[in-house]
């Protein structure tokens, strides 16, 4: 996975999902800042160590533009492979989430990570989990590709 998103790269940002990423996370971390009692200035020297928020605001951006690459190349990925996310992989994942909390019953952790992490979230984070699981165990690397199109993508 990791060779994958270090040896590809990204033509355009697609602006919507961007924007989307974008804002959640810097709602992230203005809720943060406010439970700590801080500015979001001061939340962010003292969390990440940034000097100042147009350096947060720089690397908040190119995070953001990480993760709608990633996505992109997962879903492409999830898309021509057709995957979707065993009853297995999903039970034996649901449980290895939830060990940090100490909760071994099934029912219990799934309703607790669907709480902390939000259905859509959750759903989400399973998905690239479990597609990211698959290309670790069955993408080889070619080094003579250079270049991906599908027309049936671009729809």
């Amino acid at each position: 996975w990791n060779y994958i998103c270090q040896n590809s790269k990204l033509k355009k940002v697609p602006e919507k999902e961007y924007n989307e990423v974008y804002e959640s996370n810097l709602n992230s971390a203005r809720t943060s800042a406010e439970a700590e009692g801080q500015t979001l200035l001061e939340y962010v020297k003292d969390y990440y160590g940034y000097k100042d928020l147009d350096e947060y605001y720089k690397n908040l951006k190119k995070h953001c533009e990480d993760i709608c690459y990633e996505e992109m190349i997962l879903t492409y990925i999830r898309r021509c492979e057709n995957l979707k996310v065993s009853d297995e992989y999903y039970e034996k994942t649901v449980l290895k989430l939830a060990e940090p909390y100490d909760i071994k019953d099934y029912a219990e952790a799934e309703n607790f990570l669907i709480y902390y992490y939000g259905a859509e979230q959750f759903n989400e984070m399973m998905l690239s989990m479990y597609t990211q699981n698959w290309i670790a165990e069955n993408a080889t690397v070619r080094s003579d590709i250079h270049q991906l199109f599908d027309p049936k993508l671009n729809k």
